[in-house]
């Protein structure tokens, strides 16, 4: 059973190194279509987790699959931006999914906050 735990802490750690910048708690509704694990279609509502500058974590009722690209739209905003899909997890808690996704190309403010500059501690 600890052999267990210490698979969960290393893949959870793997997770934390491959984070960039500060994270931001927030709950932001968005719309969400891609391609499920099962290969089939996904477009559902769902909402924001976290932010942070390069991506974020959703969550939905339907698993996506890893490495695909999705469309995402912000449903305060209107604007819309696709990401790749970094990481889904396993299991439903509470009927959602955990979605990580990362931007595919850098755009500032979609979730509605300026984040500071990457290299703003070495100036």
């Amino acid at each position: 059973m600890a052999q267990h735990a210490k698979l969960d802490l290393s893949s959870e750690l793997k997770v934390k190194e491959r984070r960039h910048g500060a994270r931001v708690l927030l709950r932001i509704s968005v719309k969400i279509s891609g391609t499920g694990k099962d290969g089939k279609r996904v477009n559902e509502n769902g909402y924001v987790a976290v932010v942070n500058r390069n991506g974020a974590l959703i969550k939905i009722s339907t698993p996506l699959k890893p490495a695909s690209i999705a469309e995402v739209i912000n449903n305060v905003s209107n604007e819309k931006l696709l990401f790749k899909v970094a990481w889904v997890s396993e299991r439903a808690v509470e009927g959602q999914y955990e979605i990580g996704v990362e931007l595919t190309e850098p755009l500032e403010e979609f979730w509605g906050i300026r984040f500071p500059p990457p290299d703003s501690g070495s100036l």
